[in-house]
């Protein structure tokens, strides 16, 4: 089947007990390539492109989304507000403004999707939302890959393992800002490739807690050694972000733990660093400790815990 420039929507799912099952439909030039408001859509082998939306869901009750391309269109790829939506091997690049984004409280899954040649990849905003994405693509976009804003009251929360996330041509690959309660909040960006295997490369590419305390800390610990690859083990990398009602102790001496970002020791929380001990900080992003409970340092003489820099010539002023 095939709609071309339609007025205004190709589909339009309205109503909460509307439903719409599409299979192998192709819209072309509409201002909603698929559109749904309150009701629940499938969408299996659809293309919806040259339009302002490829698909735009208003608090559905669910919208799952399998093999659809939603590119070229003047707005946004895929559009999710509120409600919840699955989406598995889609595609939605070239669109002029974002390729997916998720508004105010919204449960989405993102499997396989590719966002590129966008202005922004994947756009979180003004939201509790929730967001996991495995085997995903945000590469190539002329701003940010991945954007989470919290607009200083809400806590959109990341979850992307496995993924692509670099070569976008803006300042950073992935930037997270204005969270509440930024202190008490880790996003999990482990186990992805970012183009390179240089920790000082990845480092200056994320936005988070190390570059304003506003935003929320990055986990990008396990970084591949290129797409779907392996982890490169070259350090240990501490579980970075919240220590809170108990005792976290770094005790192994035979790599140093290097910090990604910042580590914040909440007033019920413990840090240990044992005798021997090299903790080494990534250089150029402001890296901290941030002590608001306790820190127990229990270096000897002849074998004392070192904080240094990651930096292959360490200078002060590095972290």
């Amino acid at each position: 089947v095939d709609i071309t420039d339609a007025s205004s929507r190709g589909v339009s799912v309205n109503g909460a007990s509307a439903r719409a099952d599409l299979v192998g439909v192709d819209l072309s030039g509409c201002s909603d390539g698929v559109y749904v408001n309150d009701g629940t859509a499938t969408l299996n082998n659809v293309t919806a492109t040259g339009g302002a939306y490829g698909v735009r869901a208003l608090n559905a009750a669910l919208v799952e989304l399998n093999g659809v391309t939603a590119s070229s269109n003047s707005h946004t790829g895929v559009y999710i507000d509120r409600g919840t939506a699955n989406l598995s091997d889609v595609t939605a690049n070239g669109n002029t403004s974002y390729g997916v984004y998720v508004y105010r409280a919204a449960t989405v899954t993102l499997t396989n999707v590719t966002a590129s040649s966008n202005n922004y990849g994947l756009y979180a905003y003004y939201s509790d939302s929730t967001v996991d994405a495995t085997g995903c693509t945000f590469t190539g976009n002329s701003t940010y890959g991945v954007y989470a804003d919290g607009y200083n009251s809400f806590v959109p929360l990341l979850t992307i393992t496995n993924s692509s996330i670099h070569s976008n041509t803006g300042a950073y690959d992935y930037y997270v800002r204005r969270y509440a309660d930024p202190d008490d909040v880790v996003l999990d960006a482990t186990g992805n490739w970012w183009g390179t295997t240089d920790e000082e490369s990845i480092r200056g590419r994320i936005y988070d807690h190390a570059n304003n305390t506003t935003s929320p800390m990055v986990d990008w610990g396990g970084h591949l050694d290129g797409p779907g690859g392996m982890a490169v083990p070259v350090a240990y990398y501490p579980s970075v972000g919240v220590i809170c009602d108990g005792t976290t102790s770094w005790n192994q001496t035979d790599q140093p733990y290097v910090l990604l970002t910042d580590v914040v020791v909440c007033p019920t929380g413990v840090l240990q660093v044992a005798a021997g001990v090299q903790v080494q900080a990534l250089p150029g992003a402001g890296i901290a400790i941030e002590v608001h409970g306790q820190l127990d340092i229990n270096g000897a003489v002849g074998n004392e815990a070192v904080f240094t820099s990651y930096a292959s010539a360490p200078a002060a002023g590095n972290w």
